[in-house]
């Protein structure tokens, strides 16, 4: 049975609004996603940085106990860090193609951090981060998919800009 007219009109807007509506909320929850994975990634930090022993699950895993002074400072800038850009994902008044840039940053620090864990001499820091790592990069690029290139400022049809005039002379 087809529907026709105003009726059917308003049931195809209705559907595709769903969608945006749907897309729009998958999208959300892949940024939130990766900003849980980042606010896990900064309480490992602000933990560190609290002088909790983790010693053997960071920075090459010298250090048995809590970290020296001057890796606690690092922990605690890691921290904020991790939380801003976490924020940031999760505020739905940005420009998509900030999110994008934001997404594109996370998933490249991740990437690296992942390949560092994976060399790391510390067996229970590589065995802790590099998978962590591994995920956040993923939901990262996973998240960034969602939000397409052209979403961003300037990425419309170009036209030439030509001032109106009233044909007055």
């Amino acid at each position: 049975m087809t529907t026709s007219g105003a009726a059917g009109e308003h049931s195809a807007r209705s559907l595709r609004s769903r969608r945006g509506d749907d897309s729009a909320r998958s999208l959300r929850s892949r940024r939130r996603a990766t900003a849980g994975a980042l606010v896990g990634l900064g309480l490992f930090q602000a933990g560190l940085a609290a002088g909790r022993p983790w010693g053997r699950f960071a920075y090459g895993g010298t250090h048995d106990r809590a970290v020296p002074v001057g890796l606690r400072r690092v922990s605690a800038i890691a921290a904020v860090g991790y939380a801003g850009v976490a924020g940031a994902l999760v505020a739905d008044d940005l420009e998509p193609h900030v999110h994008r840039r934001l997404l594109t940053g996370v998933a490249a620090f991740t990437g690296v951090g992942t390949v560092l864990n994976a060399a790391s001499p510390s067996v229970p820091e590589r065995a802790t981060w590099t998978p962590v790592c591994l995920a956040t990069t993923l939901l990262a690029l996973w998240a960034r998919a969602r939000i397409h290139p052209a979403e961003r400022p300037g990425s419309g049809p170009s036209y030439p800009r030509v001032p109106m005039t009233s044909g007055h002379t």
